[in-house]
This record gives C-alpha cells, structure tokens and sequence, in this order.
C-alpha cells in the first residue's frame, strides 16, 4: 500500500469555479496529481500494471470531504517559516488537537495527537499505576 500527500497548499483559486466530474476538472486534476506517477514510475517501473486502486483528493474533495475552508488543512505555516505548531494554548486546560498540529494530517497522526492532548492532562506515574492495577503493564 502507498498512500501519498503533497502539501495541502493549492490555490484555491484554480478550484473554486470547476465542477468536480467537468473536463476541466479532471484535466487539472490528473495534471496535479500526476507528480505522484511521474515520480514514483522512475523507482516502480510497472507502476500502472500494480495499481489496484488509485483515489486522488484535490481541494474540492477535501472541502467536501473534511469539511476545511478552502480546501486546504493542516496548519497555514511554510516548513522554512516555523516549527509545526503544538497543541499547546495559552487557555488553562485547553488542548488543540488534529491536522493543524503536530505531528500533521492523515488519520494516523490525527489519532496520535488526540492521544497526545489526552495524555497531557494525566501524569505518567498516574498512566502506569492505571496500567498495574488492570495488570496490562509490562516490567521494564
């Protein structure tokens, strides 16, 4: 399984006007999206002979999908600019968590920082008596 991203930096300029399915549409869709082949076809030489399934996302898609502004997700920020954000507030007891911060988009890392955000409010001390007193703890 591949399963690839490039930044979620499209202008949206160059969506807000095509209706998803139009000519255009897919014509600018498989221009952009069409990195991936262009790359991946130097390591992969049969590439098109493996796919068995291939979903390409645009910003339409992920508007309509994700429900993002724009089409665009994960935080605003250039990687030369700044680090990426944590889910850190100045608001005692809040946490932010999701694509717009460490460690970034896609279900995994969304996943991991809810975890993170929910660990943040519980000591590790306290996370390893829970696990010895349900016997789920291994011995170092």
């Amino acid at each position: 399984m591949l399963h690839g991203y490039t930044p979620a930096n499209e202008p949206w300029e160059l969506w807000r006007d095509l209706e998803p399915g139009s000519r255009a549409y897919d014509a600018l869709k498989a221009e952009r999206c069409g990195l991936f082949h262009q790359v991946l076809v130097q390591l992969i030489p049969d590439l098109a002979d493996r796919i068995v399934i291939e979903l390409q996302g645009t910003p339409r898609s992920h508007r309509r999908y994700l429900r993002v502004h724009r089409g665009s997700y994960g935080p605003a920020i250039g990687a030369d600019q700044s680090p990426f954000p944590t889910g850190t507030t100045p608001i005692e007891g809040l946490m932010l968590c999701g694509a717009g911060v460490f460690p970034g988009i896609g279900v995994p890392p969304v996943a991991v920082s809810g975890a993170m955000a929910a660990h943040s409010f519980v000591p590790v001390a306290r996370h390893k008596a829970l696990l010895d007193e349900l016997g789920l703890r291994v011995p170092a």
